[in-house]
């Protein structure tokens, strides 16, 4: 049988028949194929077979409790797989089982116990993406990232050990750091296709590289610790959507009157934010929103209000009465108000 977890989430057991198969192929939404339980190997041939050869292009997910240690030796079985997540573990038996995955492009790897990272100088060097979460320990070492010269994407979370690695991987596009601490951001100015930059829980002590980033299109910081101001985000000219999070020491917003082609700001839990002037001058703006708004009155957004690209406007007032105020004065400019649960 299987599950609807979520619109694109099933979840099978070893009762699952053929004509299930059947019926789970035909799903167009369905993104994740997952199971927690051991399977016996006429399904495993099955879901291998009649499934993930029809459709590789869904995720087969292994997921537990943070309890047990399932045994992935049955991926010898799973050879048109192409997609792997193995989350929400402590440990994991056999995992060198995943070499004999030849098809493998995407894969996911959070197991917290983990203790080397000795699998990806097995796997298929073909892989495009590349998910590694925080461990228990910091052995595991990142040098045999760099055999991934396909890599797309890349996920590191409490991850540090020669993340270097990452200079030679000049196909990234997207790169997502967490909880870890950089010397620098020299490693990212050295990638020449990076458009999207997620960086979170993070102390940087040398900023510099990040005003190399000139071809970067989306940058996400959420509570990270960086040594001076954000005056480098001015010189990012093809930047389309900024997200700044949870980043207390931010007072001002760098000018952005330079960035043409910055569409979005989306700003969150900046509890020391003085003031948005930056933000009339931005000549492409269209959509901008602010949540966990803190003392800012309505007032306080004016200057958001005056500028004739923006058309959206999303605020998180705490009180009916302070949103209330703001939506006179967003129609009042032209403008569409949307409150914090639109």
């Amino acid at each position: 049988m299987y599950e609807h977890v979520s619109r694109d989430r099933i979840q099978v057991d070893n009762t699952l028949t053929d004509d299930e198969i059947g019926e789970l192929t035909q799903d167009p939404e369905l993104v994740y194929l997952q199971f927690s339980e051991p399977f016996e190997g006429s399904r495993l041939d099955a879901l291998n077979d009649r499934f993930f050869a029809v459709r590789p292009d869904v995720w087969l997910r292994v997921f537990g409790h943070y309890g047990a240690a399932p045994d992935m030796s049955f991926l010898d079985r799973m050879t048109h797989v192409t997609k792997l997540s193995l989350d929400c573990l402590t440990e994991a038996a056999n995992l060198d089982a995943i070499a004999r995955l030849s098809k493998l492009r995407a894969l996911k790897l959070d197991i917290y116990s983990l203790p080397n990272l000795e699998a990806l100088y097995a796997i298929p060097d073909s892989l495009e993406y590349l998910h590694v979460g925080k461990t228990k320990s910091k052995k595991p070492d990142l040098y045999a990232i760099q055999r991934f010269s396909q890599l797309k994407t890349l996920e590191l979370f409490g991850q540090n050990k020669n993340i270097d690695a990452m200079r030679y991987l000049s196909r990234l596009e997207t790169v997502a750091l967490g909880s870890t601490t950089l010397e620098d951001a020299n490693a990212l100015a050295q990638l020449p296709r990076l458009r999207s930059l997620e960086l979170s829980n993070l102390g940087l002590r040398d900023m510099s590289g990040l005003a190399e980033l000139k071809g970067l299109r989306r940058l996400k910081l959420w509570n990270v610790k960086l040594p001076g101001e954000l005056a480098f985000i001015s010189g990012l000219r093809d930047l389309q959507e900024l997200t700044l999070d949870a980043m207390s020491a931010i007072e001002e917003l760098p000018p952005l009157s330079s960035l043409h082609a910055l569409r979005s700001v989306r700003l969150e839990n900046l509890k020391n934010l003085k003031g948005l002037d930056e933000l009339e001058g931005a000549p492409a703006l269209e959509a901008f929103a602010h949540y966990h708004v803190g003392k800012m009155n309505p007032e306080d957004y004016l200057s958001v209000l005056r500028n004739p690209n923006v058309r959206r406007v999303n605020i998180g007032f705490p009180s009916g009465k302070k949103y209330e105020a703001f939506e006179q004065l967003a129609l009042a400019h032209g403008k569409i108000p949307r409150s914090w649960y639109d």
